[in-house]
């Protein structure tokens, strides 16, 4: 059980294009497989490209 889980749904609709990654272990990071390891290294790859706010 995750007692954060509600809360976190919660913050989706302060964000554009939330990226929401679900997995069976709840509020910790679990071994991902490789289809979840995709979506993770994609969403840090699209950070990476996000101006700074010194770069703004």
């Amino acid at each position: 059980m995750d007692l954060l889980r509600e809360e976190g749904v919660a913050l989706l609709d302060s964000f554009v294009d939330p990226v929401v990654i679900n997995h069976p272990v709840g509020h910790s990071i679990p071994k991902l497989d490789e289809k979840s390891m995709e979506v993770v290294l994609s969403f840090i790859e699209m950070i990476q490209k996000m101006p700074s706010e010194e770069q703004q």
